[in-house]
């Protein structure tokens, strides 16, 4: 028995050497003679002629069986060598890791069927181990066998429960089969056990999948995660797989604190990892906005753009950071450089005009929308904000023909686009054409569509009291649009210019002296009401002083006559 060993391993030695690295010259045996006749297999070399009895034999036959089939591998023989191995599972079940591996092999072969015969023998042992029972429980699983792998895996939480495997393809039977009252008290069980922080975190994963699964948002489930979590924390694993999916599993349940702690603590940990890096910053980045601390968030995304200058995401989460702090120029730049990395995003091109617009840059806005009207097809988006540039460029012409487009396209392919703040957009730029009738007309589109739209409210109301028309209707709709905003500047304004316009100049001056208590900057407009209603009360110098106001913001050629036809 012990030269048979011996033997094995001399012909192994031959084999790997056939099939490896050639061998150096100097020691290389002379030739063989010739044969006569073929030479024997490596099988009739090394193993067994006769039945193999004892257990000592069946292990011996076990090893000799792996290792043709380790080096039938080696050159390349797949199905022989994965029968070699079944072969020597089956002769020694007692060996737990090599029947493992032969099931494995057999798995990834997609014969899952095999795998579980070889499995069944080994299981069936009564010193069979938990993670033994677990894999048979989870090949039973994939060969359609669920019976046996609950079983199998019930087992094997019982020999060994601290070991996940059982736990998990328990659990996924349950949930296969909706059985979320079993599946519940299953990750109780495993809650229970004083487990590793591997272990503890893979539970609490299990939990995860869970409240998604029965759509959990309970406290008690919540708090059974976090519970698990937090274990783990004070264990502190030490493998930067499990330190991030800690870090992870907090973001998930809302712990931003805990999660942020682990993060940076990754972060100056791996510092020499890029990827993961990277990834850390991305997560921190997104913490930091859903708690709206901007400024943290616009540091972890120009650190990103330190080291990848080149990545159009970390410009466009910049662009809208600096668009929501109204910080405009900045926007227009940042978004600028996701479109130029990124020519290809579409909404790239509308977010970048939409900044250079409120940026005060309509040509800027207009070239970028040129540039999207050359790659994409023409749609509602593109003509809106087409609209909203010639606005701001005062080209209300232009303005009434692309808002006209985006109704059109609106109106053929998607009707809910038709909203009350496009009618309303159409219909200040009518306004400014001086078309009044077909401002009327789309302002009511507007107010049709929500009687609460103050803005229509105030400047229909202010066209009808700039043109001296329907004064008292005016009236009333400005009275609408203040007790929605009673402290808006431009609606005080409004309703100051209609007693104005009625003769009722006192009133006139208290509302407007307001609006200008309450706007946020200095306007034209106000100073030069301020002045005509202090001209028509009789105080010529008070009324001088408020266009010379009006005419140190911009300057009004109708506004510089008055005081003109003022002067002393």
């Amino acid at each position: 028995m012990l030269k048979r060993g011996v033997l094995v391993g001399v012909v192994l030695a031959g084999l790997f050497l056939a099939g490896g690295c050639a061998a150096r010259k100097a020691s290389a045996p002379p030739p063989a003679p010739p044969l006569k006749s073929p030479p024997p297999l490596v099988e009739e070399i090394f193993l067994p002629a006769g039945p193999t009895n004892t257990a000592l034999d069946r292990r011996a036959e076990a090893l000799a069986r792996w290792s043709l089939g380790v080096g039938l591998e080696l050159r390349g023989e797949e199905a022989a060598a994965l029968q070699e191995m079944a072969q020597a599972a089956r002769l020694d079940p007692d060996q737990e890791s090599l029947v493992i591996e032969a099931a494995r092999r057999l798995v990834q072969a997609k014969q899952p069927e095999q795998a579980r015969e070889i499995l069944s023998s080994a299981a069936a042992r009564p010193s069979a181990s938990g993670p033994l029972l677990a894999f048979y429980g989870w090949v039973c699983q994939l060969a359609g066998r669920a019976n046996e792998a609950v079983e199998a895996c019930q087992q094997a939480i019982r020999r060994s429960p601290t070991h996940l495997m059982g736990y998990q393809t328990l659990f996924n039977l349950h949930l296969l089969n909706q059985q979320l009252a079993p599946a519940r008290d299953l990750l109780e069980q495993a809650a229970r056990q004083p487990g590793d922080a591997v272990f503890l975190i893979e539970v609490a994963e299990l939990y995860a999948k869970y409240r998604q699964q029965a759509a959990d948002t309970g406290d008690k489930t919540r708090q059974e995660m976090l519970s698990l979590l937090d274990r783990a924390s004070a264990l502190k694993p030490d493998t930067i797989g499990y330190q991030l999916k800690l870090a992870d599993a907090y973001n998930y349940l809302g712990e931003s604190a805990k999660a942020v702690e682990l993060y940076l603590e990754l972060q100056e940990k791996y510092a020499d990892l890029p990827a993961l890096r990277n990834n850390i910053r991305e997560k921190l980045t997104d913490l930091y906005l859903r708690g709206k601390d901007r400024k943290k968030a616009m540091a972890q995304l120009e650190a990103i753009i330190k080291e990848h200058p080149l990545n159009p995401q970390a410009y466009y989460y910049l662009g809208g950071l600096a668009f929501d702090e109204k910080d405009y120029p900045r926007a227009a730049e940042y978004l600028a450089q996701t479109i130029l990395l990124n020519p290809a995003f579409e909404q790239g091109y509308y977010d970048t005009a939409a900044a250079q617009i409120n940026a005060n840059q309509p040509a800027a806005a207009l070239n970028t929308l040129a540039k999207a009207r050359a790659r994409f097809p023409q749609g509602f988006t593109l003509e809106y904000y087409s609209g909203l540039a010639h606005v701001r460029a005062k080209d209300y012409a232009a303005a009434v023909k692309a808002f006209t487009a985006a109704e059109v396209i609106a109106a053929a392919t998607s009707r809910d686009k038709l909203t009350p703040v496009l009618f309303f957009q159409i219909g200040a730029a009518y306004e400014r054409l001086k078309q009044y009738d077909m401002a009327e007309k789309y302002f009511g589109k507007a107010l049709d569509l929500d009687p609460n739209f103050a803005e229509a409210l105030n400047y229909l109301g202010y066209m009808w009291a700039d043109l001296g028309i329907n004064l008292e209707r005016a009236k009333n709709l400005i009275e609408r649009a203040l007790k929605l905003e009673p402290k808006n500047a431009a609606f005080l304004d409004s309703l100051g210019w209609i007693y104005y316009r009625m003769g009722q100049h006192q009133q006139a001056l208290e509302y407007v002296t307001k609006a200008c208590e309450l706007a946020t900057e200095p306007d034209a407009t106000l100073f030069d009401h301020l002045g005509d209603i202090y001209l028509a009360l009789g105080q010529r110098d008070q009324a001088r002083e408020q266009w010379r106001k009006a005419l140190e913001i911009e300057a009004n050629e109708a506004i510089k006559k008055k005081l003109e036809q003022t002067a002393p």
